[in-house]
Formats: structure tokens, sequence, C-alpha cells
């Protein structure tokens, strides 16, 4: 689970600059408090897929923006098999929130609103980067113990866009397939190891 919210904060940097919001970021205590409310994952295998459901760079050419939607419908069509450990799953969310709060490639990040109700959470994150690059993100949907449904959409808007701005919208799906085989489990600790 904590690369699927990479592979998803990876493509947002990547792509995107946008003005942020005028809400007031709230402290890392406070994101989490509110993610702590949520199920903690059980450990074990997971299968996680990202769809692209909409992709509009309206300054574009059809022909690039073709070939630029089939690059982002490739980035994960596949579900992409990840190994959660029992030190990970005993965390939470926690470490996935810190690293977006201390942000990602070069970007400062900050939710501006974090919400749970039950199993469903409701979140906005805004970024902001060298030369003028920043990002706005709306993500929200449902978590249990068992993986998480969630839609990510994203408003940019910056010069360095064809026409300055772009929208895109991905779902994003997270299910346990079981417990991990030894081999996978070892190959999670070194990763972990790594970083």
């Amino acid at each position: 689970m904590r690369s699927d919210v990479r592979i998803a904060c990876v493509t947002l940097a990547a792509f995107c600059a946008v003005s942020c919001g005028q809400e007031k970021p709230l402290s890392g205590e406070e994101v989490l408090a509110q993610a702590g409310k949520l199920q903690k994952p059980e450990p074990g295998l997971y299968a996680t897929s990202t769809k692209l459901v909409s992709f509009d760079v309206p300054g574009l050419p059809p022909a690039q923006a073709d070939r630029m939607r089939e690059q982002m419908q490739g980035l994960s069509s596949e579900p992409q098999p990840s190994c959660l450990t029992e030190a990970e799953a005993s965390k939470g969310f926690e470490d996935v929130l810190r690293q977006i709060g201390e942000g990602i490639n070069d970007q400062e990040c900050a939710f501006t609103r974090f919400n749970v109700d039950g199993i469903r959470f409701d979140a906005n994150l805004s970024c902001s980067g060298p030369m003028g690059v920043s990002a706005e993100v709306g993500l929200s949907g449902t978590s249990t113990s068992a993986g998480f449904d969630a839609s990510m959409d994203l408003e940019a808007s910056n010069s360095m866009i064809p026409g300055g701005s772009m929208e895109m919208q991905f779902d994003v799906k997270s299910d346990r397939l079981g417990p991990c085989s030894e081999a996978e489990l070892d190959g999670a600790e070194a990763q972990v190891a790594e970083e």
C-alpha cells in the first residue's frame, strides 16, 4: 500500500502545476489524528491497480494528447503486487503521510483538508515546487483493513503546460490477497531497510 501512494504522488509531481487553494495548511499532528481514525491495514500481499479515468489538456494538439493519455494509462494498467510487513501495517498510514508532508520530488506539500468518517476519507493536498510548479489534488474514497478504493482528482495550470492548464482523474484500488510468501516478505523487509 505504501508503494501505491508513491505511484500516485510521483505521477502528481511529474505532471502537475496549479495555483494552490487559499485554505490554511493542517499541521502534521492534525493530519495524523484524522488518519488514525482509519482502520490499520492487515499485513499481507496486496494487489493495486491505478486507472486513468479522465485526462484533459485543452491546449495540447489531439495527437499529442492521445499519446500522453496512452502513456498515463500504461503507468499501472496491470495490478501491482506489494507485500506489507507487520511493522509497516502497525504504523497504519503514518509513514506515507509523513513522507508526503516532507515533500515529493523537490515539491513542498501540505494537506489543507483531511476528514475521516468511519471508513470514508476526504482530503485535499497542495504542493508547490521549483520554477513556479504547484499542484492541487483532491483524494476521496474508502479504506478498510483489507484495502482501499480511492479517487484522485488533479487540476493543474502553469505556463509550461500547453494551453496553461490540465485536469486528470485516477482511480486507485488495493485489495489484500492473503499472506505474503517468505520470499515476498524478505524482499519487502529488504526494501524498507534500504530506505
